[in-house]
């Protein structure tokens, strides 16, 4: 009986995707102006939020499908990336949002699918997490 009850709550806590870190991220959901928040718990319960003060020109890693990645000037405005800069001069135009991983996807104008991603410990994010916190109120630990 015991281990048909552990069974239970652990397919429970599997079904919800609760990860190991749960309790901290449901603590941190309901913050009061000046309260505290850890980098990755704020990213990790409030992405959607914070991914709206995320925007500049950074270097990303870009994987066409079929092809090679390479690294990448792209715009980003408000949590998605908008173009992308080859060397050679040439660019191209995307609508892909940006995940709390740093990844994005896309097809460009002739149906290629890219994937992106984002360093997640970039300037960038830093500057979005801070504005987001500065004007919530809270203080990234």
């Amino acid at each position: 009986m015991k281990k048909f009850i552990i069974l239970i709550v652990v397919g429970f806590l599997v079904f919800l995707g609760v990860r190991g870190d749960w309790l901290q991220e449901f603590q941190t959901q309901d913050l009061e102006p000046g309260e505290s928040i850890s980098r990755g718990a704020a990213i990790a319960t409030h992405w959607d939020e914070i991914r709206q003060y995320l925007g500049g020109i950074e270097t990303i890693r870009a994987c066409p499908d079929g092809g090679m990645c390479e690294g990448v000037d792209a715009d980003i405005n408000e949590g998605q990336i908008e173009v992308i800069y080859f060397d050679n001069g040439d660019y191209l135009f995307f609508i892909a949002e940006i995940h709390e991983n740093g990844e994005a996807s896309d097809a460009d104008d002739n149906g290629v699918q890219w994937d992106f991603t984002l360093d997640m410990n970039s300037t960038l994010v830093d500057v979005a997490l801070e504005e987001w916190a500065s004007e919530k109120g809270y203080i990234i630990e």
